[in-house]
């Protein structure tokens, strides 16, 4: 930044000159934070480029809130079914899962693509409901011996709700300029969600089978120890 007109050092006060202005690093962490307060508090915004990237891609600093929030959910949740084949509130994984799902769903209230109420408000209501399920199985025995089925299965669905919107938003917004679909009702994202639930039903089968193995060896009397057991 050139100095202030009329002194070659002006004392600090003079030069009006943003507090984070050549701290490359901390711009790139504080921006998308900076634009969402402005947003509110009208202040004028220091990062045009962030700017025009949230433009191009058609989003909102709230917006872009929600999605960074679902991306959470799905990397948690998808770590959590990589190790231990499912989601559980009891490990590390669920517990963030659980948090940034239902952060998600109460954020997407607040968007309104087409000015009123949409699909992805019934699906994010869906969302807490089937979560709402999950986790009175989980500590509840409504369900009876089908309790730790339907705790399972709940949550896994859960994370199959996640990429409906995962998938469409990727592909009517990239590549920049060409998108893959034009709109969520484009014939191949509807077969790519197709195709999601049949990965669903197939991983909830596995889901159920590994259960049902896992009680087998305890009415046998094999031990159960070890991540197991914190499971249980």
């Amino acid at each position: 930044m050139p100095p202030c007109q009329g002194s070659d050092h002006p004392p600090r006060s003079v030069c009006q000159k943003h507090p984070l202005a050549g701290q490359s690093l901390q711009d790139s962490v504080i921006a998308p934070v900076f634009l969402f307060v402005s947003q509110i508090t009208a202040v004028q915004n220091p990062y045009p480029h962030e700017v025009i990237m949230l433009e191009t891609l058609k989003v909102t600093p709230f917006g872009a809130l929600h999605t960074v929030i679902g991306l959470v959910a799905v990397v948690a949740g998808l770590i959590a079914l990589l190790r231990q084949k499912e989601i559980s509130p009891k490990l590390l994984a669920g517990k963030i899962y659980m948090a940034a799902t239902i952060l998600t769903c109460l954020t997407g209230f607040g968007i309104f693509h087409h000015g009123g109420f949409g699909k992805a408000h019934v699906l994010g209501i869906v969302t807490l409901v089937v979560l709402g399920v999950a986790v009175v199985a989980g500590r509840t025995r409504l369900f009876g011996r089908a309790s730790r089925y339907v705790e399972t299965v709940s949550y896994s669905m859960t994370f199959f709700f996640h990429m409906i919107p995962t998938v469409n938003e990727t592909a009517t917004r990239f590549p920049l300029g060409a998108p893959l679909a034009s709109n969520a009702d484009a014939p191949g994202l509807q077969a790519a969600v197709g195709a999601l639930f049949l990965a669903f039903l197939v991983g909830a089968f596995l889901q159920v089978r590994c259960l049902r193995t896992k009680d087998r060896e305890q009415a046998l009397g094999a031990p159960i120890t070890g991540r197991e057991a914190l499971l249980r």
